[in-house]
């Protein structure tokens, strides 16, 4: 199964790191310490993919036609069981995307200066949410057209974002491209793909940025010094264990597995469960995988009583929230929300559970392990996971395809992929920049060959 996907750095500042400064590629003047917001802020990557929504089935089709599907969620559509069903594709929906953006500490100014328009946003100026300790909003971008034209984010040669993309993988090229278009026009009101050198360069917000492949990926997984890229990946079976390897801050160490750099306590206790079967120092005692919509939701009244196993053991009760603001706990009091009497928590007040949402109890370190044994259970987990990495987007998926091992013995015809097993293995892959259809070449050892073939080639618009 083959999955692509937009990566973003969730980290707050680029890391320290034992290969800096003797092996370190100087990517734009991201040097350990540098500052990654507003990337950092999980309702800035929430907000993108609403910039394009449905657009991507277009893009999908008019760059690979039938050999992808859209994926707009960071698991490969093959993963059936482990994909939860209640997250649906994003639409395009500038309205949504700029109210997740005002409503987490993002503004615009549409007017009230020289030349400003309600509805031109190449007047328009975006300003990032103020950080602990600052005392004015840092600028995100100014449209060409506004009083203050351009980024006051650093970035290296001019403000701004940028967008890697494998300059050794034409589609790649262009799918990047059709991102920072969209995003650019939402932001700035042109739809650019900026590169530098390009005259418009310091007007844009994202930069697109092609760079050799075997360049990005030290760039991302050893200096973890990016900003935002495109890349993809294989996988050879539908295990969702991948997501700890993918997600969990424990991944997070140079060359490590973890590219966002993701931390976030309620969705690192599920990607534990999720890779090693076990519930770790928590527990869940309620519940909604989105099988409730909300409104109204998941509605647990007040005097429901749960078991509590070792609650002397018992640290503290909250609920895992997740929503347009992001991923968070709601602490709970006792005494004022519920009472833990002998084993029995009893709820003193009604709770409302949204999709993504569990009631919980949290145990001091050490001191409560469970196995999980009920397949049931551990979809479930894996589900909830799914709202929480929905919510965070350290990933936006792009589209997903699967390969077949159409080699037998004796047949010829078939067109090896180069890279790590199992990438390499006769008859894996399907030879996009060789053979257009694997199946199409491969035959009996031996048998006539001749004639022509048709097929529908890459597009590059």
């Amino acid at each position: 199964m083959h999955y692509c996907y937009m990566g973003f750095n969730c980290r707050d500042y680029v890391p320290a790191s034992p290969a800096y400064p003797l092996d370190w590629t100087d990517y734009h003047g991201r040097t350990p310490g540098f500052a990654t917001f507003p990337i950092n802020e999980s309702s800035f990557r929430h907000a993108l993919p609403y910039m394009y929504g449905c657009n991507k089935t277009a893009w999908c089709w008019n760059l690979l036609s039938y050999i992808v599907v859209r994926n707009d969620f960071p698991m490969p559509t093959g993963f059936t069981q482990w994909r939860n069903p209640f997250i649906t594709e994003y639409p395009l929906d500038w309205a949504k995307a700029e109210q997740i953006l005002l409503e987490n500490g993002f503004t615009v100014d549409k007017a009230g200066h020289t030349g400003g328009s309600l509805t031109d946003r190449t007047y328009w100026i975006w300003y990032c949410p103020l950080r602990p300790g600052d005392t004015t909003r840092m600028k995100l971008i100014g449209g060409k057209n506004s009083a203050s034209p351009g980024s006051d984010r650093p970035s290296g040669d001019g403000g701004g974002i940028y967008v890697m993309s494998p300059s050794d993988a034409p589609t790649s090229v262009t799918m990047t491209s059709y991102h920072v278009k969209a995003w650019n026009q939402f932001f700035t009101g042109e739809s650019t793909d900026c590169k530098s050198g390009d005259p418009d360069f310091v007007f844009c917000l994202f930069h697109h940025d092609p760079v050799v492949s075997t360049t990005m990926i030290p760039i991302i997984w050893d200096d973890r010094a990016h900003d935002i890229f495109y890349l993809c990946g294989s996988f050879t079976a539908t295990n969702p264990d991948y997501l700890y390897d993918t997600f969990s801050s424990d991944q997070d160490v140079w060359d490590g597995g973890d590219d966002s750099g993701i931390i976030n306590a309620p969705l690192d206790n599920l990607l534990w469960s999720i890779k090693f079967f076990q519930m770790k120092d928590y527990e869940i005692l309620a519940y909604n995988t989105g099988d409730s919509p909300y409104p109204p939701g998941l509605v647990i009244p007040a005097s429901t009583n749960y078991n509590v196993a070792q609650p002397s053991d018992v640290l503290d009760v909250k609920v895992e929230r997740c929503d347009d603001t992001g991923v968070y706990y709601e602490y709970l009091v006792a005494g004022v929300d519920y009472t833990l009497t002998s084993g029995v928590l009893h709820l003193l007040k009604p709770i409302t559970l949204k999709e993504g949402e569990a009631l919980e109890v949290n145990y001091h370190t050490g001191t409560y392990v469970r196995l999980i044994t009920d397949i049931n259970q551990y979809t479930d987990i894996v589900w909830l996971a799914d709202w929480k990495i929905f919510y965070l987007a350290p990933q936006i998926a792009v589209y997903s395809r699967d390969y077949y091992d159409l080699f037998k013995p004796g047949h010829t015809g078939w067109v090896q992929m180069t890279g790590s097993p199992p990438i390499g293995m006769p008859g894996l892959g399907a030879g996009a920049y060789q053979v257009p259809w694997t199946w199409c070449s491969i035959h009996e050892t031996g048998s006539p060959i001749g004639g022509s073939m048709n097929s529908r080639t890459t597009e590059t618009l």
